[in-house]
Parts: structure tokens; sequence; C-alpha cells
């Protein structure tokens, strides 16, 4: 809502009054129960590959972030002048994610001054100052300061492109190639969630930073269930529809080898908590596409999830393991559920992360799981730390423990090439 309480914007997350996705500014009512839904102005209405990733009203400015393709752009909207036309501002060229945010938190004793924050995979993080109160000068950023390098990203390349899943979506990725690798042959760490409404996206990372420059690659997937276009992106992997996102991640897996970047041993899936139930089905259902698996704080169990602690939080993202018909399809994917023996099938080496502290997501589902994959055959990796939590937001020795053992599973299985 703006300052002076006249004006409000809200995106539509349903087609019930606009397409959904659509970014509206709309003046409140003047008079009591009456409307001036008419005098509404979309500020935005998004195509299949675009979405709003941030929006806010200052003293006298309207502001908006788009995604279009994973790419940002910034928008500003002056409200001062009812003949205003929106105005993009140039980002720099390097910048792969941006947020904004006011200078002043308290807007009655500041101005519109307007923080911007950039980075991406290979950039640091930057801050650039994006002087709306000013009407005297150019609409232009200015750099103010950068974060420290992690690492020296001479060399190396972020691309995006696209798998097609099983449906012919196109299903966009991010990877991020070293400076030098051996064709066909790259291990590569693939990351996904595909859920809640959650939107993923290039990010910068002293962790990933030294994975590349061991001369590894990292691919970021932007599977359904996500937030990255919009609403319907969401709901196309909502409830029945869950599958969806599991195939779009086998899907970029297998494009990967496609493009002759790597083979399948050479890949591993990795994810927690809504992205621990997306490596757990890799492991399951897609087995002959990785080559290793780091699920964490997984959710395994989607038979008797809503009875641990915020668990009936996720019925209407999963569907409700009481009603019949919804059972049968949990069933249907289930990772606890869908373990075959080593008599059937191989699976590939995989790294069950925990935490006993865990209060989202209860540990009960990692432990069964590793369970069942034992008293089966296998022969999966299992560690529960005792503290940190659903986040890992413990001791940063313990964060850094976690880390470490993640990142020496990688080595062993899709850098070394061993069958643990």
């Amino acid at each position: 809502m703006r300052l002076d309480d006249s004006h409000l914007i809200w995106l539509a997350k349903t087609d019930e009054r606009l397409p959904a996705g659509s970014l509206a500014l709309q003046p409140l009512p003047r008079e009591p129960d009456k409307s001036d839904a008419d005098e509404r102005r979309i500020l935005f209405s998004p195509n299949e590959r675009q979405s709003v990733s941030q929006f806010l009203l200052l003293r006298e400015w309207c502001v908006f972030v788009v995604s279009d393709n994973m790419q940002p752009h910034l928008f500003v909207l002056d409200l001062t002048r009812t003949d205003a036309e929106i105005r993009e501002i140039a980002l720099p060229a390097d910048v792969q994610t941006v947020s904004v945010a006011p200078l002043y938190s308290d807007l009655h004793l500041g101005d519109d001054t307007l923080q911007v924050y950039g980075a991406g995979f290979l950039q640091p993080p930057s801050s650039y100052r994006l002087d709306l109160g000013d009407r005297q000068t150019p609409l232009e950023l200015k750099h103010i300061a950068s974060s420290p390098t992690y690492f020296d990203s001479e060399g190396m390349s972020s691309v995006l492109l696209e798998a097609t899943s099983e449906d012919g979506t196109k299903i966009p990725y991010h990877i991020v190639l070293p400076r030098s690798r051996t064709k066909g042959e790259l291990p590569v760490l693939m990351y996904g969630y595909g859920g809640f409404d959650v939107s993923l996206g290039p990010y910068y990372s002293g962790v990933i930073g030294r994975w590349l420059v061991q001369g590894n690659a990292y691919v970021m997937a932007y599977i359904r269930g996500g937030g990255e276009f919009g609403p319907n992106w969401h709901r196309a992997a909502k409830g029945h529809g869950r599958h969806k996102a599991f195939a779009d991640f086998a899907a970029v897996a297998r494009d990967l080898v496609a493009r002759g970047y790597t083979k399948p041993s050479r890949i591993a899936g990795n994810g927690g908590s809504n992205g621990g139930l997306l490596t757990g089905v890799m492991t399951t259902r897609y087995p002959k596409d990785f080559g290793a698996i780091w699920c964490q704080v997984p959710v395994l169990d989607m038979t008797r999830f809503h009875v641990f602690p915020a668990g009936k939080a996720w019925i209407d993202e999963y569907g409700d393991p009481d009603n019949p018909a919804d059972r049968d399809y949990l069933l249907s994917y289930s990772p606890l559920h869908n373990v075959k023996p080593t008599s059937e099938i191989t699976y590939p080496s995989i790294y069950i992360e925990s935490s006993s502290n865990d209060d989202r997501v209860h540990p009960s589902h990692a432990r069964r799981f590793a369970a069942q994959l034992e008293a089966l055959g296998h022969h999966p990796l299992f560690h529960e730390f005792g503290s940190g939590g659903h986040g890992g937001d413990g001791a940063s020795t313990e964060r850094a423990t976690r880390t470490a053992l993640g990142y020496s599973f990688l080595r062993e299985t899709i850098v070394k090439g061993k069958n643990l």
C-alpha cells in the first residue's frame, strides 16, 4: 500500500479477477462499499516464461522486478503523473538475479531512494542505489559496493539451457561450467526443489565456487512445482500433478547427457526437504539417470507425512493421504513404499542426511527410508546430526561438517567413480 493510502498493488494468484501472475495497481475506494476496479491499471501480464518476482510501493513510485526466462528486469512507475509510462532501469550485464528494498525502512522519515542488490553464480553480490526522489537526475543505478570474491571465476561460464520433459514441456536450467573439462565426463552436481511455489535462481556461493574450481559443474533446474514462471508453473505439479516435477528433473539429467557434457554415472542429484522427496524419487524411479543422490532432511513417507509436526500444512500441496484417491496416487511415488530389492534393481550411491532436531520434517522419514534400503540389500550412507534443525542453522562448525560430508560423498562417487 502507498504511503498516503491512495493505492495498493497486488499480484493475481488465480484467474478469478485477472490472469494469474498479473500485477495490478489499483486506487483504494474513496467511499465505503464502492469499488474503483474500473480504474485498475495492469502493470504487467506475463507470458508463460515470465513472472513478477518482487513488487513494492514507495512514497511516489511503484517498483517491480520481472523475471523473463530467468533474466531479471527492473521497472519503475511515477505515481505522481496519471500519464506516466512504465520505465525499465538498465541493469549491469553480468547480473543474473535482482532484489530491491527502500533505503529507509520508515518512508515517513526518508525519501524514495531505492537499494538494488544484484548477483549471479559467478558474480559476487553488489549493492546499487537508485535515487527516485531526485527528479533532476537520470534514472540509473549507482554502484555502491560489492562483496569480496570467494573464488577465481576466470574462464568459467553460466549458460541457460532447456530440456524437454516427457509431456513436451520445456524445462529451463542453468549449468555453471568450470574453466576446463573433459568432454562427456564432467562431474555434475544437480540441484532442484520443485514445490510450494518456491522460486530458485542464481546466487553466489563460495562453496559452489570451490566445487567449480576443482573442475566440476553445477546445475540448477527450474522444474514445475516452483514459482519461477508464476502461479501456473506451481499448480502444474501440485496434487496429482506431482509426477511432472519428477519427470522434469530426470529430463534435465538426460539433457546433460544428450548435449555431451557428462554421463549418468557422473551426475549427482541433490535437494532438501521437498527437494529431499525429489531426490528420493530419483533414487527409486529414475536410478539409471544418476550416479549419486545427496538427499537432505527429506519427506519420504507420503502416506503419513500429515501426522508429523507441520505435515498437515502440506496437504494442499501433496494431497490428503486419508482420501483414497489421493492415497493411491501418493503411494505410486512415495520413496519409502517403492524401494525394490537388490535382486531387481541397482540404485545409485545415496547419502541421506537428517537432523534429530528437525521440527519441520520429522527425522523418521530419513531413518525409515535408510532402514528399508538396508533391509532390501542396498547400502545407503546415513547421518543424523544432533542439532541445527531443518535448515541446518546450528553452530558454524556443524554447518561446515554437513557441507564437508556432502561434498566428500560427491568426490568419492561422481568424481572418483566409486560405488559406495
